[in-house]
């Protein structure tokens, strides 16, 4: 059994440095930029610690997007030493509203991988694989590389908003042959 950690989405902030949506806790070297040179929005960050998602040397991963443009996202990981966003910078994507994460542990009933065995779950039991998680099984362990470890899943459907924010897709981050932290769409 694989042991993974399911995000629950909550509207009451207590400062939790795992968020979706509003402005990064902590600022990045520079804010990414689209190919036009644009700064692109905030999406969500994400606490690299243990057990759930420890990352040496890095506190966060952060999530960006062009708001207008296309949907890709680029992911942007800060060491230990980032300063705390006090001036509140950045910019809000203005179709996703301010969540925290509280993570559930959960031990999946299959291993990453075991494709049989999903076939054999319940509807529900199917349901939570696809669900917004850290680690376990990767969904859609066909649109990552083999030489790629699944980090965690965000399917736009868990973001309760009625805009496209992925074009209908599902946010992957993976750590890539390279070592370095990489934001899909599957």
């Amino acid at each position: 059994m694989a042991k993974t950690y399911l995000m629950k989405f909550v509207t009451d902030l207590k400062g939790r440095l795992d968020r979706i949506g509003g402005l990064p806790s902590h600022l990045p070297d520079s804010f990414p930029a689209g190919p036009n040179g644009e700064e692109l929005a905030f999406l969500a960050q994400f606490e690299c610690i243990a057990p759930r998602m420890e990352r040496p040397g890095i506190k966060l991963i952060q999530i960006y997007q062009d708001p207008v443009g296309e949907p890709w996202p680029h992911a942007v990981t800060l060491g230990h030493d980032a300063r705390e966003n006090i001036e509140q910078a950045g910019l809000r994507h203005p179709d996703l509203s301010r969540y925290e994460i509280i993570w559930n542990e959960y031990e999946e009933p299959v291993e990453p991988f075991d494709w049989e065995g999903v076939e054999a779950l319940s509807e529900s039991e199917e349901g939570i694989l696809q669900s917004a998680k850290a680690g376990g099984l990767c969904y859609l362990d066909s649109t990552i590389n083999s030489d790629e470890q699944f980090l965690l899943q965000l399917p736009e459907g868990d973001l309760s908003t009625n805009k496209r924010i992925f074009g209908g897709l599902t946010l992957l981050v993976v750590l890539n042959s390279n070592g370095e932290v990489e934001a899909l769409l599957g």
